[in-house]
């Protein structure tokens, strides 16, 4: 059983505004918030586990965009950032075109 995913953040308010939403459409619910630690955790009613928190780096680094790095769903990969459809952004499909 997984007891919790912590998440580190750079920008914390922005990454709060975005995983807000998402916890929301997942039914998961705040637990708590603490912006001056600064970190946040959600989880689904009447379960004890998963937590999930977001928050600095325990190691006091930058978080590093390692999603960038392996999923076929990031920026990186093309996948847009908003509400678009999903599928790779005009600028990856134009940087592809140019390269071939």
């Amino acid at each position: 059983m997984i007891s919790h995913v912590y998440i580190g953040v750079t920008d914390f308010a922005r990454a709060f505004a975005f995983y807000q939403v998402v916890m929301d459409e997942l039914g998961f619910v705040l637990q708590f918030a603490e912006p001056e630690k600064p970190w946040a955790g959600w989880m689904q009613p009447r379960f004890d586990r998963p937590l999930f928190l977001i928050g600095h780096p325990y190691n006091g680094e930058r978080a590093t965009p390692a999603m960038d790095r392996w999923s076929p769903c990031s920026p990186a990969a093309g996948m847009p950032l908003t509400g678009a459809t999903p599928g790779p952004s005009p600028t990856v499909l134009k940087a592809r075109a140019s390269q071939d």
